[in-house]
């Protein structure tokens, strides 16, 4: 289980990343969620933004959840050769929020 599936990632609170983040996603987008955890940041998508959300997440248990809220959730890392091939959309917005620190190579992945 990681750390962000024990809190609430996004609130009313207008200084918080997560706030500014939710904020800058257009209406009724697409979105792909990179490290999405439990869903916590896609379901709000989803509630506040009318957001069609998919997401990738590494921790199994956190993946499983998510896949309750999002539309398709996969237990994989963004540096996984098959991406593109379990994903073969095209999306409006692609979050990376908390992720790209834990990557072994950042600028190669994106």
């Amino acid at each position: 289980m990681s750390y962000y599936s024990k809190n609430k990632l996004v609130d009313d609170n207008k200084n918080t990343a997560w706030k500014l983040a939710l904020d800058l996603v257009p209406r009724e987008s697409t979105v792909f969620d990179v490290g999405c955890s439990v869903g916590t940041f896609g379901q709000e998508l989803i509630q506040r933004r009318g957001c069609t959300v998919d997401g990738i997440e590494p921790d199994i248990s956190d993946a499983q959840k998510a896949k309750t809220k999002l539309r398709k959730v996969e237990a994989i890392t963004a540096e996984d050769k098959r991406l593109f091939e379990l994903f073969p959309d095209k999306y409006d917005v692609i979050s990376f929020i908390d992720v790209i620190e834990h990557l072994a190579n950042p600028v190669e992945t994106l």
